[in-house]
Parts: structure tokens; C-alpha cells; sequence
């Protein structure tokens, strides 16, 4: 575990600053651990949760009877709809400072906080871009429902399958939010499981 100098010396870098054109709630005593948005991809979403886990043991700690040692706000943003943030305040118990270091330092030298969470989030983007490319692919024109070899869900499964098996990268996705499978990828795959 880090001292609290250590630690201290992490997390002040990352002290809370008004940002330009905000007028919400003002945040100085607090550090900025983690966050994400509307539109975060997939290991935002994931570290953001993983955050909040690992300060899950902190939740009834108090600073005062008005400061929280960690808390989550929730802010409008006009571009990206809504940002999530996660504090820590800065007199919060030197186990939790220690922790707050420990996840920041983590995620400067590696970008995945837990790869099973990553890992778990991305298939379950996936299996769910294949099953909406699937619906969508049964509604155009040329597919004449011929390939289908069972239910949907039946097929879906198949789908996820074949192309957890068949493609180079797995069920990855390039942007972080999910793999789905372009017409042709499904024509081909479907051909295969028929």
C-alpha cells in the first residue's frame, strides 16, 4: 500500500478544476479518480465500473457530516448529453487515497483496469451487434430468408459462434463499442451455418 504521501503526490495532479463555461456544483476538495460519458466506448464503461468497485469498502466513510470520502455526480453536458465522475476528497482515509493512487497509477501504465470485466463487456457488445445486424439484415430486400436455419435466437447463437471462430480478431471491435457484422459478413457467415 502507498503512503500518503505517495499517494498524495499521484492524485494531486489530478485535483478537480473548473472547467471553462461550467456553472454546476464546485468540487476543490475533491480529486477527479474516474469518469466517463454518453458516449464512452466499451473500457470506459468498463474501468469507470471497476472504479467503483474497488471503492465500494469506502462507501459509508465520511470526511464530515457534509463531504463524502468518495462520490459519484452526475452533470448535462451539451455535447455529449451526460458526464459521470468519480471523487475522492481529499481527506478521505489514507486506505482510500492509497486505493484512489493505486487505479490511477494503474490505468497510466496500462489502459484495462480488469481485463475478465473488458473482456466480458466487449462479448456482450458483440453477441448484441450481431443479434441487431441479424434482425436488420432479415428486413432488406434481398435476403429471402432462405439461409435461416431455425429460430432466431437459434441462428444468433450460430452466428456468435461462427464468428467468434472465424475471425481473425474474435468478437473485437475496432472503434470500442462493440463488434457488428457488415451485410456481406452476415451473407457469408449465414452461408456457412446453413
Amino acid at each position: 500500500m502507498k503512503t500518503e504521501t505517495e499517494a498524495r503526490a499521484i492524485l494531486e495532479p489530478h485535483r478537480w478544476t473548473r472547467p471553462p463555461s461550467y456553472y454546476g456544483a464546485i468540487w476543490p476538495e475533491y480529486y477527479v479518480v474516474g469518469g466517463q460519458h454518453r458516449d464512452s466506448g466499451i473500457l470506459d464503461q468498463s474501468n469507470f465500473n471497476v472504479t467503483k468497485q474497488r471503492l465500494t469498502p469506502w462507501n459509508d466513510a465520511e470526511v464530515n457530516a457534509l463531504d463524502p470520502a468518495w462520490t459519484t455526480t452526475t452533470a448535462s453536458h451539451f455535447l455529449v448529453g451526460w458526464v459521470e465522475t468519480i471523487y475522492v476528497h481529499q481527506d478521505a482515509p489514507v486506505e482510500l487515497l492509497a486505493e484512489a493512487a493505486e487505479i490511477i497509477e494503474s490505468l497510466e501504465n496500462y489502459p484495462i483496469l480488469d481485463e475478465e470485466d473488458y473482456s466480458a463487456r466487449e462479448g456482450e457488445a458483440a453477441e448484441e451487434g450481431i443479434a441487431e445486424a441479424y434482425k436488420a439484415y432479415q428486413r432488406l430486400d434481398v435476403y429471402d430468408g432462405t439461409l435461416s436455419t431455425g429460430t432466431d435466437v437459434k441462428v444468433i447463437e450460430q452466428l456468435i459462434t461462427w464468428f467468434s471462430e472465424n475471425r481473425s480478431d474474435g468478437l473485437s471491435s475496432s472503434d470500442d463499442t462493440g463488434f457488428y457484422p457488415s451485410d456481406e459478413e452476415l451473407t457469408e457467415a449465414l452461408e456457412a451455418i446453413a
